[in-house]
């Protein structure tokens, strides 16, 4: 898939047409992350997808859990590149849970998703429960 997206510009120009502006967050949450979360991020907790809204944000509160929003699968395993990937988790974050990230929320970083990522969570549901637990105890209004 990379050499495609290489030879993309050069094809363009051969048609005479101007390479695509960098990539869109919404759009790559859309195309890439909508379908199980939803347009409006309210997953399907019926089906074990959760909902976006009003909860990612606590999940950015400790070290664990903002490791755990880049290793769950659905991130980690991403066609996205790293740098594509923390803007969509950041587009997120402003979006769908602004009020309760940490006051000092550094937005996510190319680097961070690259060193990050490559450890992915075969053990997603567990480690989700184990950090809904932890935030829980702090009072969080989290499922």
């Amino acid at each position: 898939m990379r050499p495609a997206r290489l030879l993309l510009p050069a094809l363009l120009a051969l048609l005479g047409m101007a390479p695509p502006a960098q990539a869109d967050p919404r759009m790559d949450y859309m195309l890439h992350c909508s379908g199980c979360h939803r347009p409006d991020g309210s997953g399907a907790p019926h089906s074990g997808v959760p909902s976006l809204v009003g909860r990612m944000g606590y999940f950015a509160r400790s070290a664990e859990g903002r490791d755990y929003l880049i290793r769950v699968p659905g991130t980690a395993n991403s066609p996205l590149d790293h740098a594509a990937t923390a803007r969509v988790l950041n587009w997120m974050m402003d979006n769908f849970s602004p009020a309760e990230r940490p006051a000092d929320f550094q937005p996510y970083t190319e680097a961070e998703i690259a060193k990050v990522r490559a450890d992915w969570l075969s053990n997603a549901a567990d480690v989700r429960m184990k950090l809904v637990a932890e935030m829980k105890q702090h009072g969080y209004p989290v499922d």
